[in-house]
């Protein structure tokens, strides 16, 4: 067993285990959230992804592990930073294959649960090209140097995806409370910063719905509407049929 995983992680990596990991490091990932049924958005509940509350920082962790992947894969240089980098978006693919079991498992009974499983594997992708660009770092360090390297890398793929999730919820949380509460220059501009971080009108809807003061309700109604060319009735009217 020791020879057969040394073969899988050692460097240098194989044609086949290139492929193996463009295709589920990177391709299978884009291709995930593009057909995403249920998770970041789109199905459940009442029309909300399973995750779709960490949306902002899942695409952006998402897009910045790709990167790094596919920037690896190219140069096949190693890199301490760019091994902490790695290892941090192997450790978040794992947490959030774990986070989607419960879907996965629902998904299963209709034969499209398999591909819940994809972040688990993506997860060895990157955790083997996290240990190969450790392996392949031409620089001399101490150990503390290599290991300080490697937690800046890591830092940077949770904090970036971080700031973004924190500036996106501040600025969605702001854009609420203009069209709600604010005067109407406020409200158009509000509007369209909703329409920019492409906020997800179900949410409107369902504030909406939710909503008995009258004045609030009108607004969320015509903000729903500027943002989808529909009726706020007609979309809750298909969230609840």
């Amino acid at each position: 067993m020791a020879g057969f995983w040394k073969k899988r992680f050692e460097p240098p990596a194989t044609t086949s285990q290139r492929v193996f990991d463009l295709i589920f490091g990177i391709v299978a990932p884009i291709l995930c959230l593009v057909f995403d049924p249920a998770i970041f958005r789109g199905g459940f509940p009442a029309g909300s992804g399973y995750l779709s509350a960490y949306k902002p920082f899942a695409y952006t962790e998402i897009a910045v592990s790709i990167v790094a992947l596919a920037y690896y894969l190219l140069r096949q240089k190693g890199s301490l930073l760019l091994a902490g980098i790695l290892a941090g978006s192997g450790i978040f693919s794992l947490i959030l294959g774990i986070f989607m079991l419960p879907m996965t498992f629902l998904g299963l009974f209709i034969f499209i649960g398999i591909f819940g499983l994809t972040p688990f594997v993506s997860s060895y992708v990157f955790l083997r090209n996290a240990y190969r660009s450790w392996r392949g770092s031409a620089v001399e360090n101490t150990r503390g140097s290599a290991v300080l390297r490697v937690a800046v890398g890591f830092m940077l793929v949770v904090g970036i995806p971080l700031s973004t999730h924190v500036s996106y919820v501040h600025a969605a949380r702001n854009a609420l409370q203009a069209v709600q509460s604010g005067s109407e220059e406020d409200y158009v501009r509000a509007v369209h910063t909703l329409k920019l971080l492409r906020y997800d009108t179900d949410e409107i809807a369902l504030r909406y719905s939710e909503c008995q003061d009258e004045k609030r309700r009108d607004r969320l109604s015509r903000a729903f509407s500027h943002l989808t060319g529909q009726p706020v009735q007609v979309r809750l009217d298909e969230l609840t049929d």
